[in-house]
């Protein structure tokens, strides 16, 4: 059953700037003119098109949230095998109805027994025959109760197992993420779960602890080492390979300044050959008798 937005309170949204025409973000739709042609005309986002959305809406994001939803993706991704139908999905709209009518645009949906990868702009359970079995969503100061209201009926109601809200509460100046952790149980509703230690969500989906800190959404395995962003990954790989080029290089001098060397100690070994010749020519003619 789909809940309309407006059943829900909204008091947890950031205000709206009155003069920003798209504060949620836009669509292109098409209208027809007066001569029968029809041109796309751009209209803003409601509070209900971003918790129930179509494909090809625009929407933006902070950067804060960017980062985060952006690193579980990878971070899940990477602790998954998409040879056995092991997905993950990043702002990609999830439909639960066979028409696709009825659908979300989760962050981050972890899914299981996928059939067959394709490119999805819309992943239909239905014909796919499978659903996400986690969900991760990070909110945003204006649409926060989208994530913290609505989300949790709707998600327990198409039967997600798991639920987990990364509240982040943004200003200029500073940014707070509490954690979530709902999971169904036997009734069919969402319970909240206690958290694991120094608050952290142990996520066995994909085999990681999902934390909290200064602000932003850091991953642990199961051995407590810390997972790095991508931006980490890349200077790590660049300064492996400076360093292996720093050495090729010194190896490549010591090889030439051993070449040296050897060629040194060959014409000093020449050289000697030849003074001892010289000394045993010289020797030979004292010594023979004079004529």
């Amino acid at each position: 059953m789909q809940r309309n937005v407006l059943d829900y309170p909204m008091h947890l949204n950031a205000p709206i700037d009155p003069r920003d025409r798209y504060p949620y973000g836009w669509r292109y739709v098409p209208e027809t003119l007066s001569d029968g042609s029809e041109h796309l005309v751009k209209s803003p986002l409601t509070l209900e098109d971003i918790l129930h959305p179509q494909e090809e809406d625009f929407r933006l994001h902070s950067h804060p949230h960017t980062q985060d939803v952006h690193y579980c993706s990878m971070v899940f991704e990477s602790m998954l095998n998409t040879d056995l139908g092991e997905h993950v999905l990043s702002d990609c709209r999830v439909a639960w109805d066979e028409a696709g009518k009825y659908a979300h645009g989760p962050d981050v949906a972890v899914i299981f027994n996928v059939k067959a990868y394709g490119r999805w702009s819309t992943f239909n359970t239905i014909k796919e025959g499978t659903r996400p079995s986690l969900i991760v969503e990070v909110t945003s100061p204006t649409t926060r109760s989208t994530d913290l209201f609505n989300k949790v009926w709707e998600y327990a109601e198409q039967k997600v197992p798991r639920y987990v809200i990364a509240d982040a509460r943004e200003s200029p100046d500073s940014r707070k993420v509490r954690l979530i952790d709902y999971r169904l149980n036997e009734e069919g509703e969402y319970e909240t779960q206690p958290l694991g230690p120094n608050g952290r969500i142990w996520l066995e989906e994909v085999r990681l602890w999902l934390a909290a800190e200064e602000g932003w959404l850091v991953c642990y395995d199961a051995e407590g080492n810390r997972k790095e962003t991508y931006t980490e990954l890349d200077q790590a790989l660049r300064s492996e390979k400076h360093a292996r080029t720093e050495l090729d290089q010194a190896l490549r001098s010591e090889k030439l300044a051993r070449t040296e060397l050897d060629q040194d100690l060959r014409s000093e070994r020449q050289a000697r050959e030849a003074l001892e010749a010289r000394l045993k020519e010289l020797e030979a003619r004292l010594k023979a008798p004079n004529t």
